[in-house]
């Protein structure tokens, strides 16, 4: 199910750190940065995560290629939870 859709790729990068921060507007997260081949967009959208959200960690993950093949190579995603439910 699509949950958003913006025009450029840094309306969607902003977007996808809003949508946790609705989700989780209070709780501590731990959060991976997923990439598909994409390391160096991740390393800077984890400056943004880091920014934005309340991380007690975060980490980078190459995608598998069962999420990659939906957006290709350069795709980014993110996961998140809260630290109280690990």
């Amino acid at each position: 199910q699509t949950v958003d859709k913006k025009r450029t790729y840094d309306q969607a990068l902003r977007r996808m750190i809003v949508l946790v921060e609705e989700r989780f507007p209070t709780e501590k997260l731990a959060v991976a940065v997923l990439h598909s081949n994409a390391l160096e967009k991740a390393e800077e959208f984890k400056q943004n995560v880091e920014t934005h959200l309340r991380c007690t960690q975060v980490f980078i993950a190459e995608m598998g290629a069962s999420l990659a093949v939906h957006g290709g190579q350069g795709m980014l995603g993110i996961a998140a939870c809260a630290v109280d439910d690990i």
